[in-house]
């Protein structure tokens, strides 16, 4: 070897204490999750943690602490406050000014004819499609008017990418826009949306025959002959997903708000 290539004795002693340093902090390191990023999540946060499930690189600046996390796997977010799930795993509005009253959410998943379903997907690519859906209120609304609750009815073939995302992770987001007017000499628009969130699952039996009558009532009103004969013929080659709502909020835009004089 050239003299002019041979390590000194300081690069000998340099290079031999970084193998020390990262043999040292191998041994210490907590193992990687071998969790497949679509397998549920299990948390392991102690019994005082409210557990919210997510997929995320670093956590949200709300959140008071983290459970030990690996990046692109799903992570538990957990605070102290509580170990019950409640509202407050949902990020509240920002402008809550403009939110809309649950009677109004409520009316708005009853009366408009498409919304957008977004799941975790497949491959780590959000998934997100236009869907016609019915929503079914429970009884829980006469209970609780400050809340929307009930499910939303989806139908759909028996294979394909969503239900493959469903499987997956059946923790989904809902979306559906009533109104959306620009108003271009203000650079704004007249809008309102609603947002739900929730968890969706295949409905059988009777709920999947309450699935298809709300849909089919929905859209095809007054034809219940024609609805009854289409479920008799086509039900056994279609799947129905249920969605239990967990939360919902509606916000409309600022031009709206106005006009309510508020």
């Amino acid at each position: 070897m050239d003299a002019r290539e041979a390590p000194g004795s300081a690069e000998i002693a340099l290079s031999a204490a970084l193998t020390a340093s990262l043999a040292s902090a191998a041994s210490a390191s907590p193992a990687i999750s071998t969790a497949s990023p679509r397998s549920p999540i299990v948390s392991s946060a102690t019994s005082d943690c409210a557990v919210s499930r997510r997929f995320a690189t670093s956590p949200p600046s709300h959140w008071l602490s983290r459970s030990h996390y690996t990046v692109g796997t799903p992570t538990c977010y957990y605070t102290h406050k509580s170990n019950e799930r409640s509202e407050s795993m949902f990020v509240p509005m920002r402008r809550s000014k403009q939110q809309l009253p649950a009677d109004e959410c409520a009316a708005i998943l009853r009366g408009a004819t498409a919304g957008v379903l977004g799941t975790a997907g497949t491959d780590g690519y959000p998934y997100a499609v236009p869907v016609s859906f019915a929503y079914v209120p429970s009884s829980e609304d006469d209970a609780a008017p400050d809340a929307v609750r009930g499910r939303i009815f989806l139908h759909c073939a028996t294979t394909g990418h969503k239900l493959d995302a469903l499987d997956a992770d059946p923790h989904v987001c809902f979306t559906v826009i009533a109104q959306s007017e620009p108003v271009p000499e203000k650079l704004t628009d007249r809008f309102c949306s609603v947002i739900a969130f929730g968890t969706a699952r295949r409905a059988e039996g009777d709920e999947k025959t309450e699935g298809l009558w709300a849909l089919g009532t929905k859209y095809a009103p007054g034809l219940d002959a024609v609805i009854s004969d289409e479920i008799a013929t086509t039900a056994h080659r279609t799947e129905v997903i249920a969605i239990d709502l967990e939360s919902v909020t509606g916000k409309e835009g600022l031009e709206l708000l106005r006009e309510r004089g508020a």
